[in-house]
């Protein structure tokens, strides 16, 4: 399937707003065995967005830990990010995105 970009939280002028149809759009766009790596800034929103999806069935998640920006492990420790590891970063959502569709809602 690629990459989709699924918010969990936006950050309207108002302050942070979760979306409240996350799991209807998830389940709706990936299949419950569908190896999904989750992954944002610092490892720790997606960490609780794994856990979310373990508990409604999803059974092949990974929680990229450090996130895109970098963070800190279990023990405290830094734990570099994606791109700190110079692998490949695109701010581009692609075609068919799950982001536009659920933005409509």
């Amino acid at each position: 399937m690629g990459a989709v970009d699924v918010p969990v939280v936006f950050f309207p002028r108002s302050g942070a707003d979760r979306p409240p149809h996350f799991l209807v759009v998830v389940e709706a766009n990936i299949i419950k065995d569908a190896h999904v790596i989750l992954g944002c800034q610092a490892g720790v929103r997606s960490q609780h967005i794994t856990e979310l999806m373990q508990q409604a069935g999803y059974t092949n998640l990974t929680n990229m830990v450090g996130g895109f920006g970098g963070g800190q492990d279990d023990l405290g420790r830094i734990v570099p990010g994606w791109q700190a590891e110079g692998l490949s970063v695109s701010t581009e959502n692609g075609d068919g995105s799950v982001i536009r569709r659920y933005r409509r809602r």
